[in-house]
């Protein structure tokens, strides 16, 4: 019996620090080759295992798609690839102090074109609206 208690208070704790995890969420405006606006969401949070900082994230061309699932890669130069769910596209960006600065390349490469985006401070009920469509984001694409 003793066995059993120290087993589920283990799991519950390992459970709770699962889901206590960190996550800092951000928002970004910016634009496509100076004329499409593009509004981007990245989710940061550190790794339990190296203690790396990962990524996850989506964007979207304004009034012209749906969200758009990223797969992040960083490095230690602040130099991102985020990769489109799909390989539909690439940004290869750098971050700055304000924001991201870089191009996105089409999965053919023959296209490439220059994209900027700006940190925006959003209201809180917006910030959760957005978390929530990540989420269901997430669910479409790794569902089984």
């Amino acid at each position: 019996m003793r066995l059993i208690i120290l087993t589920t208070i283990a799991f519950l704790a390992s459970f709770q620090y699962t889901f206590s995890q960190d996550i800092q969420s951000e928002v970004y405006k910016g634009k496509m080759d100076g004329k499409t606006p593009l509004t981007l969401y990245v989710q940061s949070y550190e790794n339990e295992c190296t203690t790396d900082i990962m990524y996850d994230g989506m964007y979207k061309y304004n009034g012209k798609s749906e969200w758009l699932q990223l797969n992040i890669t960083s490095n230690y130069n602040s130099q991102f690839v985020l990769v489109e769910y799909g390989f539909t596209g690439v940004l290869i960006l750098k971050k700055g102090a304000n924001g991201f600065d870089g191009i996105w390349i089409s999965p053919d490469s023959k296209k490439q074109l220059p994209v900027n985006f700006q940190k925006v401070e959003i209201p809180s009920d917006k910030m959760e609206t957005i978390q929530n469509e990540f989420e269901e984001v997430n669910y479409v694409n790794h569902d089984c």
